[in-house]
């Protein structure tokens, strides 16, 4: 075990630098070791740390965990969002999400299972109830804008967010864990072509 920094707490300087480094670090140890079987000293190490400078800043390795999902679940919807609404048009929009949701995922394949292994675990917890709400609130403002233009399929409205978004987690899943072959691009072409089927009113779009 590493050796306890023995400065009181009040000299350990916080700074966002120190911050991203054990995030860093921890995302590391949680994506080759589990998440269950990663230890405090592990990120230590992988930091580069004392044990009383990771404390400083995080409660213990669940804060952590949850301060990187949180983050991630953030960026990623803020990008949902900034794809949705800088569309010229309706199969636009549509493209842009699909080119920033696998861009996400080949770019940030560790932090994509981390994503989903939250996911699972916080599922019918509070916090993932709040997740889901703020990802359907903050989706279907463009859902319904679109749908009272006639530019999308009218349907039940907890169908637009599964019909969506379920496709790109499966594929977030399935390109996380290396079970598809498929080239970023190709993968790309599919899951917009197959979404403006089901989504726009004029079919592919």
């Amino acid at each position: 075990m590493l050796e306890r920094d023995r400065r009181k707490p009040g000299s350990w300087a916080t700074t966002p630098a120190k911050r991203r480094r054990i995030l860093d670090a921890a995302l590391s140890c949680f994506d080759e070791r589990g998440i269950a079987a990663t230890t405090i000293d592990d990120i230590c190490a992988a930091a580069g740390l004392h044990v009383g400078s990771i404390y400083h800043h995080f409660a213990g390795k669940d804060d952590i965990f949850e301060t990187l999902a949180r983050d991630a679940m953030g960026d990623y919807l803020a990008g949902v969002v900034d794809a949705l609404a800088g569309g010229r048009s309706s199969p636009d929009s549509i493209r842009r999400l699909v080119a920033f949701h696998v861009r996400w995922v080949e770019q940030r394949p560790a932090l994509t299972r981390l994503m989903l292994s939250w996911e699972e675990t916080e599922r019918d917890r509070p916090s993932g109830r709040e997740h889901y709400v703020q990802y359907s609130e903050a989706i279907g403002a463009w859902l319904r804008r679109e749908a009272r233009a006639g530019r999308i399929r009218r349907m039940e409205p907890d169908l637009y967010s599964t019909l969506l978004m379920g496709p790109l987690m499966e594929h977030a899943r399935q390109r996380s864990a290396g079970l598809t072959s498929a080239s970023p691009q190709t993968m790309q072409r599919g899951l917009a072509a197959g979404l403006r089927r089901v989504l726009l009113s004029g079919g592919d779009g």
